[in-house]
C-alpha cells in the first residue's frame, strides 16, 4: 500500500511505502514494526508508482534505492496462499485457579498472560512481587457464549458482505455485539465461585479485572494492548460486570483486525479471564527483551515509562520515556522524555483519576533502569531464553510489581 498520508491505523497489507518522511517512533513506523510489515519512504510515491496499481509485484528496497519485478502467476499460487492460525485452548478445565497454582503450561486453559504469570509467583525472583490473582479458564467464556447463542451471532456477521467487506460497518457491528455479550446472563454459580474467591483469597481488595486470550501469545503474535483491561474494581457487581466486558474485548474491533492481519481462525479464539489486586503504581510501564530500532543489538533491553499508573503505555496515548539499556558496556541511553501531562492513580471508587501529584523530568532513575533490566534478563532465562519477553511493570515504593 503506498501511503500518502501516515495513517493511525493499519489495515492488513503485505507493506507499506509512505510517501512523507517520519521519524523511527512515529506510530506508523512503530505500528509497521510490532506487526512485522516491511515499510519504506521514498519521496513522492504516491505519483510515481501510480502505474503499478492493481498489480502484483516484488518490491526490493535498501537505503539508497529499490527495484520493481512483476510477479507471475505460479508464484502468485505458492507464495500468497494465506495460512489459518488456531488459537489452541482446552476447554475441560473447569477449576478457578489461584495465579500460584498455574505455570506455564497452563496457557492451554487460562491463557498465556495469567499463565506466565503463575510461572514467574513461583519462580520468586528476587526483588520483585507478583500481586496475587486467580484465573478463569476458557471453558467458562465457551460456556457463556453457547449457553446466550453469540457464537451464532458471530458466525453469521463472518459471512455478511458488508462486515467482511467494509470497515466502518464492522466497526459498528463489532460495537453492538460487545453491547449484547454485556447483557447475556452469566450463570450464577460461575458468580458466586467468583466473587467467593476475591473476598476469601484476595480479600476483597480492589482489583484489576484482566484479559488472558488464546489470541494473545501465539508465534510471530502478541496481541499486547488489544484486549480490554477494568481497572480498580472495589464492589462485587463491577467484577461479574469486569468479567464479561473483558469476554467482550474480544471483539474489539483492533483486535478482531489484528487477528485477520496475522491469519488467525476467529472461530478458534476464546478469552480467559484473570482477576488480579491492583498496584497504584509511582511509574509503570512496559520493557521488552531487545532493540526495537536494531535487531543486533543483542541483549538490549528496551523500557517504556511514564509517572503513576501505566494505562497510558498501553492505550499509546503519547510518547513515554523511552530508555534503552545496553549489558555488554552497562550504557543507559535515554531516547526520549515522557510528554505526559498528567499522572494518573487510583480513584477513592473505581476507575483511575488524575493526581495531583508533580511531573518531573525523569520517571526513571538509572538504578530503577538497571534493576528492571536485570528482572526482564531473568524473566527470559526463566522462559528458556528462546524467545523475546514483552513485560508489564510498575514500581512502588521502591519495589517493581510484574503484572
Amino acid at each position: 500500500m503506498v501511503l500518502k498520508e501516515l495513517p493511525l491505523n493499519l489495515p492488513p497489507v503485505r507493506g507499506i511505502i509512505v510517501a512523507k518522511p517520519s521519524t523511527p517512533l512515529s506510530h506508523v513506523n512503530i505500528l509497521a514494526k510490532g506487526w512485522g510489515i516491511p515499510n519504506v519512504y521514498i519521496k513522492d510515491a504516491d505519483k510515481l508508482f501510480k502505474d503499478k496499481d492493481t498489480y502484483v509485484w516484488q518490491f526490493e528496497a535498501n537505503l539508497t534505492d529499490y527495484k520493481w519485478t512483476p510477479v507471475d502467476g505460479e508464484i502468485l499460487e505458492k507464495e500468497f496462499v494465506e495460512p489459518n492460525v488456531e488459537a489452541p485452548a482446552n476447554l475441560e478445565v473447569k477449576k478457578i485457579a489461584r495465579l500460584g497454582e498455574m505455570r506455564a503450561k497452563s496457557s492451554i486453559a487460562y491463557g498465556a498472560k495469567a499463565a506466565n504469570l503463575g510461572e514467574l509467583m513461583n519462580r520468586r525472583i528476587p526483588n520483585t512481587i507478583v500481586p496475587d490473582g486467580f484465573g478463569i479458564p476458557y471453558f467458562y467464556y465457551d460456556k457463556f457464549m453457547e449457553d446466550n447463542g453469540f457464537n451464532e451471532i458471530i458466525a453469521d456477521l463472518m459471512y455478511d458482505n458488508d462486515f467482511v467487506h467494509n470497515p466502518r460497518v464492522r466497526r459498528q457491528k463489532l460495537k453492538e455485539f460487545r453491547e449484547t455479550i454485556q447483557n447475556g446472563k452469566m450463570d450464577e454459580a460461575l458468580k458466586a465461585e467468583i466473587l467467593k474467591k476475591w473476598k476469601t483469597q484476595l480479600g476483597g481488595k480492589a482489583v484489576f479485572v484482566r484479559s488472558s486470550s488464546n489470541a494473545e501469545d501465539l508465534p510471530d503474535f502478541s496481541g499486547a494492548g488489544l484486549y480490554t483491561t477494568v481497572k480498580n474494581v472495589k464492589e462485587a457487581d463491577e467484577i461479574i460486570e469486569g468479567v464479561k466486558t473483558v469476554w467482550a474485548s474480544l471483539w474489539n474491533f483492533d483486535a478482531y483486525e489484528a487477528r485477520v492481519r496475522n491469519f488467525v481462525n476467529q472461530s478458534s479464539v476464546q478469552m480467559g479471564v484473570f482477576v488480579q489486586v491492583g498496584v497504584n503504581m509511582d511509574a509503570g510501564g512496559v520493557m521488552i527483551t531487545k532493540d526495537p530500532f536494531d535487531p543486533e543489538n543483542k541483549g538490549a533491553i528496551y523500557i517504556a515509562a511514564v509517572w503513576g499508573h501505566n494505562d497510558p503505555i498501553t492505550k499509546n496515548a503519547f510518547i513515554p520515556e523511552q530508555v534503552l539499556f545496553n549489558p555488554k558496556s552497562n550504557a543507559i541511553q535515554v531516547l526520549t522524555l515522557s510528554q505526559q501531562k498528567d499522572i494518573l492513580e487510583f480513584d477513592e471508587k473505581s476507575d483511575l483519576k488524575v493526581s495531583d501529584k508533580k511531573l518531573e523530568r525523569r520517571v526513571l532513575s538509572d538504578a530503577n533502569v538497571r534493576s528492571l533490566a536485570k528482572t526482564a534478563a531473568r524473566i527470559k532465562r526463566i522462559f528458556g531464553n528462546k524467545k523475546e519477553q514483552d513485560v508489564e511493570w510498575g514500581i512502588m515504593d521502591g519495589k517493581i510489581f510484574l503484572l
